[in-house]
This record gives structure tokens, sequence and C-alpha cells, in this order.
């Protein structure tokens, strides 16, 4: 790769299509799936000069990110690649219908903000007239023209994450992120991304983020602690550092932590030793509620009361309690770094 990332000499000359798409983007903060070439999200082969379902190569570098809505208050992705490919003519009024093989948007962003790749970043899509050979196209679902609408939160954080990611990768700054009705001179003629999302945008090209992730609320104030700090073996934190109880066996904090939802247990200097944090009640039917694994998850023992499955884990070192009866293997208790 060169120093613009994806450059002129980067483009395939093929028909591979992998080329300049390594940018991973499997941390999205509310999900990533790949529908780039994916039969979910299905190509048209039939049109006219794109055989392979695919859109034509860039001849330029990538030096614009277009940010668009769908205009659509009830459309989601499926809807608008069948209008795309199916219905919209993109040629100029008059000329011979003319569908897309492929949505026009290189990512696209669901009220929910999950992310999904819709195009390669080498394909020069149609979502953005003249300027599509240099430009990467964003939407977000929605209808942010009309009433009051605008993205949800978790839109906005997704569009924050990914347009960090790509101006680090295309080594751009913030004026290249534009709303596709305001490159007008590359012949675009529209409200979109819509008069409600405009100056956010406008904004972000000034320096002000799309979203800055909460501030967390308060937790309780720290209780005053009354008993005699050699009986103190386990306390009960909330996320905040606030202090919930003190126990002097484990077995004893990890039933009262069960009770609240996302506490830990730490030793009376601070150290954590159990986690809470993440947990979800375990199924009370199940044959065995716990069971020990190592750090590589290979399994050593199963247990049906929270007390044997700590006392177990507390004489080996370097072990994990999961949930057994979590398909997702979720981590309930954490031993893997307990000195001996």
């Amino acid at each position: 790769m060169d120093d613009v990332a994806i450059g002129l000499d980067d483009l395939p000359e093929d028909d591979s299509r992998d080329l300049g798409d390594d940018l991973d983007l499997s941390g999205a903060p509310h999900g990533y799936r790949d529908w780039r070439n994916d039969p979910q999200l299905p190509r048209r082969t039939d049109i006219p000069g794109y055989p392979n379902g695919f859109y034509t190569r860039r001849k330029q570098p990538v030096s614009i990110l277009t940010i668009h809505h769908t205009a659509g208050a009830s459309d989601d992705i499926f809807f608008d690649n069948t209008y795309h490919t199916q219905q919209r003519n993109w040629n100029d009024p008059g000329e011979p219908m003319l569908h897309a093989p492929h949505i026009a948007y290189h990512f696209y962003i669901d009220r929910d903000g999950l992310l999904t790749g819709c195009n390669f970043l080498w394909e020069r899509s149609w979502h953005a007239t003249n300027a599509n050979d240099k430009a990467i196209g964003i939407v977000c679902q929605g209808d942010f023209q009309s009433g009051d609408n605008r993205p949800t939160d978790a839109q906005r954080e997704t569009l924050q994450w990914i347009i960090s990611r790509l101006l680090g990768y295309f080594k751009l700054d913030r004026q290249a992120i534009w709303g596709h009705g305001e490159l007008r001179q590359y012949g675009n003629s529209t409200t979109c991304p819509g008069k409600n999302f405009l100056p956010d945008v406008q904004g972000f090209r000034g320096g002000k983020d799309f979203w800055t992730a909460p501030t967390p609320a308060p937790g309780p104030a720290p209780q005053p602690d009354t008993t005699d700090p050699a009986e103190i073996r386990w306390r009960v934190m909330d996320p905040h550092g606030g202090q919930l109880g003190l126990f002097s066996q484990s077995a004893t904090a990890a039933a009262g932590a069960e009770q609240v939802s996302g506490l830990g247990i730490y030793l009376g200097n601070g150290e954590i030793r159990i986690d809470f944090r993440g947990a979800q009640n375990a199924n009370p039917n199940a044959p065995a509620k716990w069971r020990v694994c190592d750090a590589n998850n290979v399994h050593v023992g199963l247990y049906n009361q929270t007390p044997n499955a700590i006392d177990h884990a507390e004489r080996i070192q370097g072990y994990a309690l999961y949930m057994y009866d979590s398909a997702d293997g979720t981590i309930r208790l954490d031993f893997r770094n307990l000195d001996s």
C-alpha cells in the first residue's frame, strides 16, 4: 500500500475484490456484517456493462466521505437494495432504463447502529454523481428531512466510529466529510442527508463530533467500614466504586453479588477477585450450574453449586469459572489472574 492508502497503483487490474479492503471493522460498537458479496444482499449480474454484479474500479484515490440518509420512513437495507437494483432508473430522464448492480452505498447504518459493508472500497458505486470516483458513501437509515427526525444515538455512535476508522485509513482529515447535497460542484442536487442532519455533518467538519460517550452516573456514596479489617476477606462494589457490602467468606459474597446486576467482588485491598459486572442469571434447573476451565477453555470440572465451584477454583491458580448452561460461554467468575 502507498502513503494514501488506496491509490491509483493499488487498484486491482483483474477481478480480485479484496485489494484495499483490509480494514478490520469487527469492532463496530453495535456490530458489523460483511455483505459486500453475500447472497443476503444480492447483486445483479445481468446489468449491461457489469456482468459480475460489481461496480467498475475507481480511478482516483479516495478523498471524500459522503454522508447520506435513505430518505425513507419505513425502508430497510433489503428494500433499498431492491429499489436500487430493480426499480430506480440511474440514467438521465428519457434515456433507457438502467438499474444499479448493487445498493449504492459502501456502508449502511441501520437505526440500531448495526454497520453493514455493502460494496468494496475500490468500487465506484453510484451515490454522489461526479464525485463517485473519489468518494465513499455512508448512509444512515431514516428520513432526516421530514419533521424533526434525526439519527438515533446508536447511529451516531457507529457513524463516528466508522468515519474515524476511514479517516485514519485513508490519511484524511475532517474536511473530507460532506453531506451528499453539499457536493453541488459534482452535479448533486438534493437535500440529502436532510435538513435535520446536515448541520451535524457541517459541524463535524468544524470539529464537533457526531457522538460522545455519555458521562456515567455517579454511584452511591461509599459506606463506612465498621468491621474489623482482619475479618474482611471480600467486599462487593458497584461499577462506580461504591461499596455495597462486606463479607468474610467468598461464598457469602458470591451469594450477595448474584442478587444485584453489575457488581464486582474485590479483596479488601481493592484487587478484583470475582467479577459479576457482565453477569446473567444462570438456569437454576440446569444439571450443572458452573464449570471450571483453564485459560485455554480446557474443561476441568462441573459443579451444581456456586460455593463448591468457587472452592475448587480458588485452589487452582489460573482458572476461570464459566456458566455451563450459557450458549456463549459467558464468564461469570474469573480466577485467571489469582495469586496462589
